[in-house]
């Protein structure tokens, strides 16, 4: 009795006594609606379950349950209309981020298709020609990361490729003795220049095969964003995912052609050798170059010698004016001054000396200078 009422052990809901079908019952197949019968006339004469019979059996506790279970509900219910309304704004927020259909999906599957590849196409050829709406302020993308490859990286990678590097005098010493076999060589043979630059030709190879990979990873790129820009792929994951298996087969197939391209020009310029070209200086207009240079150099020494005589005059006559000065002074202070020029003392005179040496000589050194 302790125990139902919960003295011994209490419970939030309590505790409620059945009677369960024994399994003689069982055996027996009594129906339910005795055995219902059987407990309740069990709880109601019993000496001390009789008070509380009330309180007892099977059908107050289906009573007790659907209570508790109703309460449960109604707690709950608010959570979980809160939850549904939510999950509905987001399933919409979502549908509406598709797009909505133009085309009736159900009868003119075609033109859906043609549409969405469309766009497709349209997006990927705008990203490639800067006319993409959605521009990035943080990295170049598109046609202008593809530009940056062809005029910056693969530029510098040209510019880094010194002609003369794995390339020695001992190196160039042993090609041309043994293009000219036991003759001694008075000038460069042909035969070893073209074997040395063959031998440079070939290391622009692997810059220009870098700029191929480059430019692939790039287009790779702006296909994988325009799978994400084309809002109406996404109602479509199949077609969205093999659109982008096709567009990366396509242009994986076109690598290897355009490597071997590159390979065929670079054996192009080792074919031939172009020696005809006006940047290019051959052995005539090396002499011809070099004996310019050296008459240019003889009129320059010329010039200078011209001017190191004018120079030597120069001071050789300002030195005549100064030993000039220097007898007119012994000669006495009056007499030296009415014949000093313009009533000048010797040491007027002298300083007015010393000012027009320094002065011819700052003129020579002006005119050596412009010359």
């Amino acid at each position: 009795m302790d125990v139902l009422l919960g003295k011994v052990i209490p419970l939030k809901h309590g505790f409620v006594g059945v009677v369960n079908r024994s399994q003689d019952a069982i055996n027996k197949n009594k129906p339910i609606h005795k055995a219902l019968m059987a407990e309740r006339e069990f709880f109601q004469n019993h000496p001390v379950y009789r008070s509380i019979a009330g309180r007892l059996g099977t059908p107050y506790l289906a009573r007790r349950l659907n209570v508790i279970l109703m309460d449960h509900i109604k707690a709950c219910l608010p959570e979980v209309k809160a939850s549904i309304a939510a999950q509905i704004a987001e399933t919409e927020e979502e549908l509406f981020s598709y797009g909505s259909s133009i085309i009736d999906e159900t009868t003119n599957l075609g033109a859906l298709l043609l549409h969405l590849l469309q766009q497709f196409s349209s997006h990927f050829s705008n990203s490639l020609d800067g006319k993409s709406t959605e521009v990035s302020l943080s990295e170049l993308y598109g046609g202008a990361r593809i530009s940056y490859i062809f005029h910056d990286v693969f530029a510098r990678g040209l510019e880094e490729i010194d002609p003369f590097d794995y390339l020695t005098d001992q190196d160039i010493r042993t090609a041309i003795r043994n293009a000219t076999g036991p003759r001694p060589a008075l000038f460069v043979p042909e035969i070893s220049f073209e074997l040395l630059v063959r031998k440079q030709i070939e290391r622009l190879l692997s810059p220009s095969l870098q700029c191929v990979d480059l430019v692939f990873d790039e287009l790779q790129r702006v296909c994988s964003q325009c799978e994400n820009h084309v809002a109406q792929l996404k109602r479509f994951p199949k077609l969205r995912s093999a659109l982008a298996n096709v567009v990366r087969s396509m242009l994986k197939d076109r690598v290897q052609p355009t490597k071997d391209m590159i390979q065929n020009l670079i054996q192009i310029e080792l074919a031939y050798i172009n020696t005809n070209h006006p940047d290019f200086i051959g052995g005539s207009k090396a002499v011809s170059t070099l004996m310019e240079e050296m008459a240019i150099r003889k009129q320059q020494l010329a010039h200078e010698q011209q001017q190191q005589q004018l120079l030597d005059m120069q001071l050789a006559h300002e030195q005549q004016q100064q030993q000039q000065q220097q007898q007119s002074s012994h000669s006495g202070r009056r007499k030296s001054i009415d014949s000093s020029p313009f009533g000048l003392t010797p040491q007027q005179s002298s300083s007015s000396s010393n000012r027009l040496v320094t002065r011819t000589r700052m003129n020579v050194s002006f005119r050596r200078f412009d010359c």
